[in-house]
């Protein structure tokens, strides 16, 4: 309570750093997102978007407008690490032995499929709940 809001937000800065980088969660996560993608580009839009949900759900679990208990968090963690891999084995078993054999929409390199959308939006509710084991593994 005596830190200024700047040291606050080094110190919370410092340790999400560390939780990213030593979570168990986190590393399986995003090597089940680097497995499943094509293309770069969808590993950095998966990143970008589970990075945005978990702060969001982390800043009002900060701020104390959420509050979610951790007997149901931490099962929806685990379970968000097997479907993401699930996800890729399957479309792998559906439509080539690689996930490079897969191919992208109208040829278009960057372009995103409509399994590579409904994905992006399911790393993103799973990154909402990554977000509150963050904030329960803080005590906040």
């Amino acid at each position: 309570i005596s830190q200024s809001w700047t040291q606050r937000f080094w110190e919370f800065f410092r340790l999400g750093a560390e939780h990213l980088l030593t979570g168990t969660d986190h590393i399986l996560f995003l090597l089940a997102l680097i497995a499943g993608s094509r293309r770069p580009r969808e590993v950095v839009l998966a990143a970008t978007g589970f990075t945005l949900a978990h702060s969001v759900t982390f800043l009002l679990a900060a701020l104390g407008l959420v509050d979610v208990p951790a007997g149901l968090v931490e099962p929806v963690i685990a379970l968000s690490i097997a479907v993401v891999a699930g996800w890729h084995l399957w479309r792998i078993r559906g439509r080539g032995t690689q996930a490079t054999d897969l191919r992208a929409p109208d040829g278009n390199r960057f372009a995103l499929d409509r399994a590579g959308w409904t994905r992006l939006c399911v790393v993103f509710c799973f990154g909402l709940v990554h977000g509150l084991g963050f904030a329960g593994a803080l005590g906040i």
